[in-house]
C-alpha cells in the first residue's frame, strides 16, 4: 500500500514538472524577445507559458506586468487571476489585479477586489497610496457620465502615423503646419513637419531638419505665439559644463531674419543633472512652463513654472500640489488666454492609464481643480501632449490605445465646451514711423483693460520686420500705450466684439519723432543728451569713477518735472533674449545707484533695448564696444532747462 501512494505521489510530481518545464521554457523565450523588442513574439510566448501554468505566482507576476506595460489587457487579468490563485499568505497581487482591472474597463470586479482587502491596505500600509489612487480611479469610473453628442477623436492617417511613436504635436499658422515628434526605432527623436495638401489632408511629411534635428535626441517642442522663438527638449547631452548639464534639457533657438539660429541650452537656473522637457510658453512670451523631476518636488514629474522678469528667467516654482501629485504630470499647455491649462497626468483620478486635465488660473494666481477631458478624449490607454488651436475648439494629441498604426498616434478632435479656453482674437501688426514708413523694432506695446483696470499683455515689435501679435479676449474694450525710444508715446483705445483667429484684426502703429513738432504746440518739451556709457563684452558693472561723475551732473536734475531716460544697448552678438538681458541689467545699475542718491523711482525711464539703434555696423570688435552702451538723457519742459541756464546745442 505505501509503495502504491508513494507511486502515485511521484507520477503526480512528474507531471506537475513535466507541466512546468514549457512553461519555463516559454517564460525564457519570452524575457529574451522582449529584450530584443520583439514585443509581438514575447506577446505569444508569454501566453503560451501562462496557458501551460506554473505553480511560481511570480512568473505569473512577471508576465501580467508585460502585459499591462504592453496595453494588452485582457491577458493581464487573466494572468493575474492566476497569480492570486497561486499566491501564497505572504505573496498579494491584489493591486496589480485590481489595476489590471480598472485598465480593461472593469471597475465593479476592481471595487469588489479593493473593499475586500481594506482591511489590509490600511494608511500605515506602505502601499496605501497605490491602494487609494486605485479607488479614486474605480469611483471616478462609477460617477463620471459620458458625453455622448460629441464625434470621436479621429487619426491624422498613415502619412502621419507610423508603426513608430509620433507624439508631441504643435500647430503652426493657422492649422497650416503641424510640427511632431517621431521616434524611430525605439530610440531616436527628431522633429517632423506636416502640411496639408489641396484636400487639406496632412500628406506632406518632411523632416526639419538642421539646426533642430541632430544626432542626439529632440523632442517636444514649443514655438512663441509670435513664431520668433522655439523650445524644445534634447536628450543624451554630455555633462560637460555648467550650462548643458547632461540628460535631458531645455534649448531655445531664436529666428534671425527668414533662418533659425542654432539652438542654445537654458543656463543652470532651469536646467540641472535632472530631468528638464516639455516647455510651453505664453502667448506673451513672458512665462514658460516645463516639466522635471529634479529633487523636492511632489514625486515622479512634476509640472515647473519660470517667469521672464527684469530681463531674467527667474529661479523656476513647483506649481503645487493642485497640479503636481506623487506620480507623473507632463505635457504641459497653455492655452493663448494665458490662463488654461492642459497637462497629462496619471495622479488625479480617471481612467486608468496617462489621462488629459484641464486647470483654470484663478484671479489670485492659483489653479482650479484639475478636470478629466472625458472619454471623448481619455481612454484606458495612455494620452498626453495635447494641443489647442486659438480657436478654443479644435486640438491635437497623442494615444497609444490599439487602434492606431502603432505605438502613439496623433488624433484631432472637438474639444468639449465645458473645457475649452475663453475665447480670444488675434491682433497683428507692425509699427511704423509716420513719416519714412520704415519698420520700427523694439517697440514697447503695452494692451489694458480698461474696464477691468488690468495689464492684458505687453509685447515687443520684432527685430525684423517690426511686427507684433497679441491675442486679447473679445468683448473687451482696450486701451494700447506703445513705448520707442526716439518717438512720441502713441496711443489708442479700441473694442474686440468678435473671435478673429483665422483672418487676424489688423492694427499698425504708425509713430511720430521725437523731435516732430506740431506747429499749434506751445509748451514745448525737451531732451538733453548727458553722457553715455560704453561696456566691455559680457561686462555687467560700472566702476566708481565712471559711476561718480555721473551721479554729480544728474543732482540738479532732482527735481519735480525732469524724467531720467536710461538707455541701454547691446551688439548683435548674442540672442534676443540675453542681448534684452543684459541691457536692462546695465540699465539698472544705474537706475540703483540714482535710488540711493535720493531720486525717486517715478522720475527714471528704465530700459533695455538689446541690440536695437547700434550706433554703427556691428563688423568689429570697435564698433561693437561702441554700440554696448548706456545712454544717459534728460527730458523736461523747456522752461525748466531756462531757469537751469542748461541748453543743448
Amino acid at each position: 500500500m505505501f509503495r502504491y501512494l508513494f507511486f502515485l505521489l511521484m507520477l503526480f510530481s512528474g507531471l506537475n514538472i513535466c507541466r512546468a518545464q514549457p512553461a519555463n521554457r516559454h517564460f525564457d523565450a519570452a524575457r529574451k524577445l522582449e529584450i530584443a523588442r520583439n514585443y509581438k513574439k514575447a506577446s505569444r510566448e508569454y501566453r503560451k507559458a501562462v496557458q501551460a501554468g506554473t505553480n511560481d505566482p511570480y512568473l505569473y507576476a512577471v508576465a501580467g506586468d508585460y502585459f499591462l506595460n504592453r496595453n494588452e489587457f485582457p491577458d493581464a487579468v487573466q494572468t493575474f487571476e492566476k497569480a492570486m490563485l497561486k499566491a501564497s499568505a505572504s505573496q498579494d497581487f491584489t493591486l496589480q489585479l485590481a489595476k489590471a482591472y480598472v485598465l480593461n474597463n472593469q471597475p465593479d470586479k476592481a471595487n469588489a477586489l479593493l473593499y475586500r482587502q481594506q482591511a489590509v491596505y490600511t494608511a500605515r500600509h506602505p502601499r496605501y497610496p497605490e491602494y487609494s489612487k486605485l479607488q479614486k480611479d474605480v469611483n471616478f469610473h462609477f460617477r463620471y457620465k459620458a458625453d455622448t453628442l460629441l464625434p470621436p477623436a479621429v487619426p491624422l492617417g498613415s502619412y502621419v502615423n507610423t508603426k513608430y511613436d509620433e507624439y508631441f504635436p504643435s500647430i503652426h499658422g493657422n492649422d497650416e503646419e503641424l510640427v511632431f515628434t517621431r521616434r524611430t526605432n525605439g530610440v531616436d527623436e527628431d522633429f517632423y513637419i506636416a502640411r496639408k495638401d489641396t484636400l487639406c489632408a496632412w500628406t506632406r511629411i518632411e523632416d526639419l531638419g538642421i539646426p533642430f534635428n541632430t544626432s542626439r535626441h529632440e523632442s517636444a517642442h514649443f514655438m512663441s505665439f509670435d513664431r520668433n522663438y522655439m523650445f524644445y527638449m534634447r536628450c543624451g547631452n554630455p555633462r560637460t559644463n555648467e550650462i548643458t548639464m547632461g540628460g535631458c534639457d531645455l534649448y531655445m533657438a531664436y529666428r534671425k531674419d527668414t533662418a533659425w539660429s542654432e539652438g542654445e541650452p537654458f543656463g543652470p537656473t532651469i536646467n540641472t543633472a535632472h530631468y528638464e522637457g516639455m516647455p510651453c510658453l505664453s502667448s506673451d512670451n513672458r512665462t514658460l512652463y516645463f516639466v522635471s523631476d529634479k529633487p523636492g518636488g511632489f514625486g515622479g514629474k512634476d509640472i515647473y513654472v519660470t517667469r521672464y522678469t527684469d530681463g531674467l528667467w527667474q529661479l523656476p516654482e513647483n506649481l503645487g500640489n493642485v497640479i503636481n501629485t506623487a506620480y507623473d504630470e507632463m505635457a504641459p499647455f497653455l492655452a493663448i488666454d494665458n490662463h488654461t491649462l492642459y497637462f497629462s497626468s496619471n495622479g488625479h483620478p480617471g481612467f486608468g492609464g496617462m489621462d488629459i486635465f484641464v486647470s483654470h488660473k484663478n484671479p489670485d494666481g492659483s489653479w482650479s481643480p484639475p478636470r478629466n477631458l472625458g472619454h471623448t478624449i481619455n481612454t484606458p490607454y495612455n494620452e498626453m501632449s495635447l494641443v489647442v488651436h486659438a480657436n478654443g475648439e479644435k486640438a491635437y494629441f497623442a494615444s497609444d490605445k490599439p487602434d492606431g498604426n502603432g505605438g502613439y498616434d496623433l488624433y484631432e478632435v472637438t474639444l468639449p465646451e465645458q473645457v475649452r479656453p475663453q475665447p480670444m482674437s488675434i491682433v497683428y501688426g507692425k509699427v511704423i514711423d509716420t513719416f519714412g514708413n520704415f519698420k520700427l523694432s523694439n517697440a514697447i506695446i503695452e494692451f489694458f483693460d480698461t474696464e477691468r483696470q488690468q495689464t492684458l499683455q505687453t509685447v515687443v515689435s520684432n527685430r525684423g520686420d517690426g511686427s507684433y501679435v497679441v491675442a486679447l479676449p473679445i468683448h473687451t474694450t482696450i486701451a494700447q500705450k506703445v513705448f520707442r525710444f526716439g518717438y512720441r508715446e502713441w496711443l489708442d483705445t479700441f473694442r474686440l466684439d468678435r473671435q478673429m483667429v483665422a483672418a487676424f484684426d489688423i492694427r499698425n502703429i504708425p509713430m511720430v519723432p521725437e523731435g516732430f513738432e506740431y506747429p499749434e504746440e506751445k509748451d514745448i518739451q525737451i531732451t538733453y543728451d548727458l553722457t553715455k556709457i560704453n561696456f566691455q563684452k559680457n561686462q555687467l558693472h560700472i566702476s566708481e569713477d565712471i559711476l561718480a561723475p555721473v551721479l554729480a551732473q544728474l543732482r540738479e536734475f532732482m527735481q519735480p518735472g525732469f524724467t531720467i531716460q536710461i538707455y541701454s544697448y547691446t551688439d548683435d552678438s548674442g540672442t534676443p533674449f540675453i542681448n534684452q538681458d543684459y541691457s536692462f541689467r546695465r540699465a539698472r545699475l544705474v537706475a540703483d545707484a540714482l535710488l540711493s542718491a535720493g531720486f525717486e523711482e517715478d522720475q527714471l525711464d528704465v530700459r533695455g533695448w538689446g541690440d536695437a539703434n547700434a550706433l554703427v555696423p556691428n563688423d568689429s570688435e570697435e564698433n561693437r564696444f561702441q554700440n554696448r552702451r548706456i545712454e544717459i538723457k534728460v527730458t523736461g519742459n523747456e522752461r525748466l532747462f531756462q531757469a537751469l541756464n542748461i541748453w543743448q546745442d
